[in-house]
């Protein structure tokens, strides 16, 4: 796999992420999220598998007909880990999104940890 190709892959893994967020889908978040993944924030830390079952029950920014307006602001990979720096918009608040991401010995990417950052609101 090229550099390019592994970017793509993790281009493709953010798209998975904010689908997931943006319509609170959890299949999509297991994809890219691997088992045992830690979410860190401030005052939250959570396992995959609980983040992810708050999602499902969530209710998602589409259906508040929030835009669709997640962004990808850096990608750095060296070897088989990659850090993904993301902006991340979710029901009126911002959030500052680091995934570290592991490429497996089958040439798949997924998030091994996430810690995010919650921007103050006006």
């Amino acid at each position: 796999m090229s550099k390019i190709d592994d970017i793509n892959a993790i281009r493709d893994i953010a798209k998975l992420y904010f689908d997931g967020t943006h319509y609170s889908d959890g299949d999509k978040m297991e994809q890219a999220f691997a088992p045992g993944c830690q979410i860190i924030g401030k005052t939250m830390r959570a396992e995959r598998d609980d983040w992810i079952a708050s999602i499902r029950k969530r209710k998602s920014p589409h259906s508040q007909n929030a835009p669709y307006d997640y962004g990808i602001q850096s990608i750095e990979i060296d070897g088989d880990i990659a850090l993904a720096r993301l902006l991340t918009p979710i029901n009126g608040m911002l959030f500052t999104d680091i995934m570290t991401l592991l490429k497996g010995d089958d040439g798949r990417w997924q998030v091994v940890a996430k810690a995010f950052y919650k921007h103050p609101q006006n």
